[in-house]
C-alpha cells in the first residue's frame, strides 16, 4: 500500500541545506540557476548567471514543493552575482524562521505547499 502524504504541516522554522538532513516541518532552501544568453551586435556577449532561492518542506515522507514565490518578492530572493547569494540566503532565511508555527496547506492546483496566511496579495 502506497504512503499516504500529509496535506497539512506545521513549519518549524528551522531551515536546511542539505536534503539529506532535516524533520517534518523542516525548509529546504537551494539555488536555482537560470542562464540567460545575450548577443550584442554580431558577437555573443557573456552570459549572466542570475538565480533565485527556492524552496521546499519535509511533510514526513519527503521533500516537497513549497511556492515560495507567492510568499517572497523575486526581488528579494534573486541576485545576479554570485558573491551576493549570500546575503540573499540569510535574507531568506530569516523570512523562513519567522515563519515558526504556521501551517502549510497541499494545494492539488499547484501540487505543492502553499502559507495561505503568509501569501503576497
Amino acid at each position: 500500500m502506497p504512503r499516504v502524504r500529509s496535506t497539512r504541516v506545521t513549519v518549524t522554522g528551522h531551515v536546511v541545506f542539505d536534503q539529506n538532513f532535516g524533520g517534518c516541518g523542516d525548509i529546504y532552501l537551494y539555488w536555482r540557476e537560470v542562464s540567460v544568453p545575450t548577443v550584442e551586435g554580431d558577437a555573443p556577449k557573456r552570459p549572466r548567471q542570475p538565480g533565485y532561492v527556492c524552496a521546499r518542506i519535509y511533510d514526513g515522507s519527503g521533500w516537497c514543493e513549497l511556492h515560495l514565490g507567492r510568499l517572497v518578492p523575486y526581488e528579494y530572493r534573486s541576485c545576479l552575482r554570485v558573491t551576493h547569494r549570500g546575503k540573499v540566503t540569510d535574507r531568506v532565511k530569516g523570512m523562513v524562521q519567522g515563519w515558526r508555527g504556521e501551517c502549510a496547506d497541499y494545494s492539488e492546483d499547484s501540487s505543492g505547499f502553499r502559507l495561505s496566511a503568509r501569501e503576497l496579495p
